[in-house]
C-alpha cells in the first residue's frame, strides 16, 4: 500500500482531486484462523500517548486468543510499528470522521459525517470500537446504522470540558449503545449525559518486567515524573515541592522530568529550574522504549496530575516495583490508595509532597516496602490477561445490549 517511487509529496503536487491516499498494513501471508468473533478498533491517532498504546497491546492480546482485529486510524504515527510488529491489520484513512480536528469541527456545528464506504465495511464486524471522546461522530454514525458498537471513553475533567463546549458532542452520549471508562471518577462526569450505564474498565499492561532482573539502584534516591508538560500534568507542583526540601534530603535525590512540551510558559520554566540545579534533569520526547528503560532505571514514579483515567506511567513503573508517590487520580488511585499500597498526595499540595519525598529518602524499609505492594497491586489488578478478558466480556455485553435495542438483528455482509 506504499510506493517508494510516489511520495506523499509528489502525490499533492501532482493530483490536486486525486483518490484519498489510503494506507493498509497486515502481515504478509497470513495464515488462515478461525477466529471467534471480530473487532474493528478506531483510534484517533497514533502517537504514542495513552489511548493508542494501550489500543496496540489490547489488539495484539485480543488476536492472540480468538478476535480477529483491524485498527483504523486518520493519520498515521509511531504507534503504527507496535500493530505491525503485532501482526495487526491497520487502515490509515484521513477521511475518518475521527480524531481531535473532525471532533473540533463536528462540535461546531459543521457537517462531519462518515463515508458509505467505511459504514459499510464497519457493518461486517462484531462490535466497532470508537476510542476517545474524539470519535464522537462515528459513534452517532454508528448507532444511526444499527452498527453493534462500544465507545471507549480515555479523558476524564478534559472530557468533560469538551462536552460542555460543544453541547452537540453530549447528544451523542445520549444515542450510544454501549460506553466505557477506565475508572469510576470519569465513568461519573460522563452518566450525568446519558440514560446508558457507564460501564467501568481498569486499564491492563503486558508485563515489561517479566523475565528481567531486578536492578540495585544505589546512590542517590531517584524519582521520574513522566508526560507531557502542561498544567494538568503538575510539573509545577512538582518543582514546588522539590524547592521545600531540605539541603540534605536534596543532596541525597535526584529528579528526573520526562515529556513533550504541550506548555510553552510551563516548559520554559521547567527548563530553567533544570538548568539551575544539579539535582533536577528534564528531558523532552523519549520514545516507549527509551521511557521503560528511565522508568527501570528509578526508585519512585511519581504522577502529580489533578486528573488521569490511568495513569499509565504509574501501572508500568509497578511492573517493575517501583514506589508509587502521586496524586489520587485514575484507576491506579481508586485500586491503590484504600490499601495504602503507595504514597498519595492532594492535587496541588506541594507541601505533601514535599514530605512523601522527605520520608521515602530517609526510610529505607518503606521504599522497599511500597516497591513490593506495587509489583502485587499490578499483578492482582492491571495485568493484560486479566483486561483483555473483561474487554472481551464487554464486547459481549455490546452485542447484547445492541440485541436487545435492535430485536430484528441486522444483516451481516459475508464472503471474503
Amino acid at each position: 500500500s506504499h510506493d517508494p517511487y510516489f511520495p506523499e509529496h509528489m502525490r499533492e503536487w501532482l493530483y490536486a482531486d486525486s483518490p484519498t491516499p489510503l494506507r493498509m498494513s497486515s502481515p504478509p501471508n497470513s495464515p488462515r484462523h478461525d477466529y471467534d468473533s471480530d473487532l474493528l478498533i478506531v483510534s484517533h491517532e497514533l502517537s504514542l500517548t495513552g489511548a493508542p498504546i494501550i489500543i496496540s497491546h489490547l489488539a495484539a492480546w485480543l488476536k492472540e486468543h480468538g478476535v480477529f482485529v483491524v485498527v483504523m486510524s486518520p493519520s498515521d504515527g509511531p504507534a503504527r510499528r507496535n500493530l505491525e510488529e503485532n501482526g495487526v491489520p491497520l487502515i490509515i484513512d484521513p477521511l475518518l470522521a475521527a480524531g481531535f480536528e473532525a471532533f473540533a469541527r463536528f462540535g461546531r456545528g459543521h457537517a462531519v459525517q462518515s463515508h458509505r464506504t467505511f459504514l459499510d465495511f464497519a457493518r461486517d464486524f462484531d462490535c466497532v470500537v470508537g476510542s476517545t471522546l474524539f470519535a464522537a461522530p462515528i459513534i452517532r454514525d454508528l448507532a444511526k446504522e444499527n452498527i453493534p458498537h462500544l465507545w471507549w471513553i480515555h479523558e476524564g475533567l478534559l472530557g468533560e470540558q469538551y462536552l460542555r463546549e460543544y453541547p452537540v458532542a453530549r447528544s451523542v452520549l445520549g444515542d450510544a449503545g454501549t460506553i466505557v471508562t477506565p475508572d469510576s471518577h470519569s465513568r461519573d462526569l460522563f452518566q450525568p449525559w446519558t440514560r446508558t450505564t457507564i460501564r467501568r474498565l481498569p486499564h491492563g499492561l503486558p508485563d515489561f518486567a517479566e523475565g528481567t532482573t531486578a536492578k540495585e539502584n544505589g546512590g542517590r534516591l531517584k524519582f521520574l515524573l513522566l508526560g507531557s508538560v502542561e498544567d494538568r500534568k503538575g510539573q509545577q507542583t512538582f518543582l514546588d515541592a522539590i524547592n521545600l526540601l531540605t539541603p540534605e534530603v536534596l543532596a541525597a535525590c535526584e529528579f528526573f522530568i520526562v515529556g513533550r512540551p504541550h506548555d510553552a510558559r510551563l516548559t520554559k520554566i521547567v527548563r530553567d529550574a533544570a538548568r539551575g540545579s544539579a539535582s533536577l534533569h528534564y528531558r523532552e520526547a523519549v520514545s516507549h522504549t527509551e521511557a521503560v528503560d528511565l522508568i527501570r532505571g528509578i526508585d519512585v514514579m511519581v504522577c502529580a496530575s489533578t486528573d488521569e483515567t490511568g495513569p499509565l506511567t504509574l501501572i508500568e513503573a509497578m511492573e517493575f516495583g517501583k514506589a508509587i508517590l502521586s496524586t489520587a487520580v485514575g484507576c491506579v488511585g481508586e485500586l491503590l490508595q484504600p490499601r495504602g499500597d503507595g504514597l498519595f498526595v492532594g492535587v496541588g499540595d506541594a507541601a505533601g509532597f514535599a514530605r512523601a519525598m522527605t520520608k521515602l529518602a530517609t526510610e529505607p524499609d518503606l521504599l522497599q516496602a511500597l516497591g513490593r505492594k506495587a509489583r502485587r497491586a499490578y499483578e492482582e489488578h492491571f495485568q493484560i490477561n486479566r483486561f483483555g478478558e473483561d474487554f472481551i466480556k464487554v464486547m459481549a455485553l455490546a452485542k447484547n445490549d445492541f440485541q436487545a435495542a435492535h430485536p430484528v438483528g441486522r444483516q451481516r455482509v459475508t464472503g471474503t
